[in-house]
């Protein structure tokens, strides 16, 4: 999970292993940053993604308190938080790695 996290940005998971990663994002609390959607419901696959609402407002909020009302502030703010919250993805994952998560590393 860590490496697909680091290399790709987002990690694919079949639904035996939903609960594990589930109870992962829980208890590195990163359920409120990264969202679960099914991918394939035919192969049973989910895909766990950083979800947008997790930066959307604050991006609006920054280029409107700056009055700046053009894409390229909100698509640079994006791309900067996209990587912030990657970075935290990453290094939660690598700390609750210090317990017994063989999933983390796939």
């Amino acid at each position: 999970m860590i490496r697909a996290f680091s290399e790709a940005g987002f990690f694919i998971f079949s639904k035996h292993e939903h609960q594990l990663i589930s109870r992962v994002l829980r208890q590195s609390n990163l359920h409120h940053v990264l969202r679960v959607n099914v991918l394939d419901p035919k192969r049973g696959l989910f895909i766990v993604e950083i979800d947008p609402r997790a930066y959307v407002m604050k991006c609006h909020d920054k280029c409107i308190v700056m009055d700046v009302l053009d894409h390229q502030c909100y698509i640079e703010c994006k791309e900067s938080s996209k990587l912030s919250i990657l970075k935290e993805v990453i290094l939660k994952l690598s700390k609750e790695n210090s317990g017994d998560s063989r999933i983390l590393w796939v």
